[in-house]
């Protein structure tokens, strides 16, 4: 075979990588992708992802042997003559290793680019005992040239023999590494692309459906559990029994309406200076969050928001945790670092959604220990990212120690409680 020049066109192993893709996608309803975070996006596009093919055409094996070769015979006085003869030759086996995406060799490169060599050399691919793959071909060379050379000479004629048997196999070759890694890099954005257009159709057939009375049961409900519904006390609903999976989550949206309930009522405390003074601790701003929570929603696992534990707030399903809330007074540096270190051993479910609430008693300078929070954020030892919502808000990404490759969202807030002396 010529390498990469004959073969099925690569192009096609790219749509089947699509595909890959795709199917994955069918498994998630279009609320749930929706609620893709970008980790969520790059996971699913990995799917489809082309294993690079690595040839190591630098480091070439050579055997030798005794053979036959035919070339022209410059004899050849008359037509009776023959115009190619039968001579001894040295025959030099050539093995190339492929440690890695053997099976793409089988591939054409979609670039039609003609590479002009006099020898566009056919190889084959082997897989010897070892388990390796290695790509080889066969130079001959005249025995009587040889003989009449040092071997200075002789090593010198090999290699550019064996430069120019590989010049065309070698030229496609980066080319072909050149379309995987394009192709590669343009995954991210095709799998949000697809994730767009999966939405918008499956949202039109949801509400032509409701509307005709045809119920959508929502798929992937063994990959993702079922939601916890928070819903305003007029309107509360139960949970469905489902017995597939038993991983429960409250869904970004709900996350912001608990985390938007909980900053309007430290807004509201903050501008209330003399009710705050008897506010002598984390319990007790804890417990005037727990009122407004509980006032406002109710969990339809028939949970409560509650305190469980010295400061933190949480929804429970099936003792597991599906939201926390860590309630901590700014002392020093390290409080951030506790009230994390605290949460990470409640957040038990991959889906748990987690606030950590901050709030100064002591410190006069607002503006300065605000500095400090960022600072003990960004300074953590599982740290990602943090993205700033407001002056006193950051959405972070830590680093979960359950599993290496994954991340916690943890929103922080920050509320000024410091009691002027007057």
């Amino acid at each position: 075979m010529f390498l990469f020049e004959t073969g099925t066109n690569i192009s096609e192993l790219f749509e089947k990588n699509h595909n890959l893709i795709n199917a994955k996608l069918e498994e998630y309803d279009y609320r749930q992708l929706k609620e893709f975070s970008d980790e969520d996006v790059e996971n699913i596009s990995k799917l489809g992802c082309v294993e690079q093919v690595i040839i190591d055409f630098d480091n070439p094996f050579y055997s030798t042997q005794l053979g036959k070769m035919q070339v022209y015979n410059m004899y050849r006085f008359s037509p009776h003559d023959k115009e190619y003869i039968t001579v001894d030759s040295i025959d030099v086996i050539v093995k190339i290793l492929i440690p890695q995406g053997d099976d793409i060799t089988k591939y054409s490169t979609n670039c039609r680019t003609v590479f002009i060599s006099s020898n566009d050399t056919s190889m084959n691919i082997i897989r010897e005992p070892n388990g390796y793959h290695y790509l080889t071909f066969k130079m001959q060379f005249q025995h009587s040239e040889m003989a009449r050379m040092e071997a200075k000479e002789q090593s010198e004629r090999v290699k550019k023999s064996y430069n120019e048997h590989i010049y065309c196999a070698k030229s496609r070759y980066i080319t072909v590494q050149k379309e995987i890694n394009e192709f590669n890099a343009s995954l991210y954005e095709y799998t949000k692309k697809q994730i767009k257009i999966k939405i918008n159709k499956d949202s039109v057939l949801d509400m032509f459906s409701q509307a005709i009375g045809v119920d959508i049961t929502p798929k992937n409900e063994r990959e993702k559990g079922e939601k916890i519904l928070i819903t305003p006390k007029k309107a509360s609903l139960d949970l469905p029994e489902k017995h597939k999976y038993e991983g429960y989550y409250i869904d970004k949206s709900n996350y912001q309406v608990i985390l938007n309930t909980i900053r309007e009522h430290l807004i509201a405390t903050e501008i209330l200076p003399k009710p705050v003074q008897k506010l002598a601790d984390e319990e007790l701003i804890r417990d005037t969050i727990l009122w407004a929570l509980n006032a406002n929603y109710i969990v339809a696992t028939g949970e409560s928001f509650r305190a469980a534990g010295k400061t933190d707030i949480c929804v429970n399903f099936k003792d597991k945790s599906a939201f926390i809330a860590e309630c901590k007074v700014w002392h020093k540096a390290s409080t951030f670092t506790d009230a994390l270190n605290q949460v990470y051993s409640y957040a038990t479910w991959r889906d748990c959604k987690i606030a950590i609430l901050i709030f100064n008693l002591n410190n006069k300078d607002f503006g300065q220990l605000l500095k400090k929070v960022e600072e003990s954020i960004k300074s953590n030892e599982h740290y990602v990212s943090a993205v700033s919502k407001a002056e006193n808000e950051w959405e972070c990404k830590f680093k979960s120690k359950a599993d290496s490759n994954s991340n916690i969202t943890v929103n922080v807030l920050v509320a000024d409680y410091y009691l002027r002396k007057e």
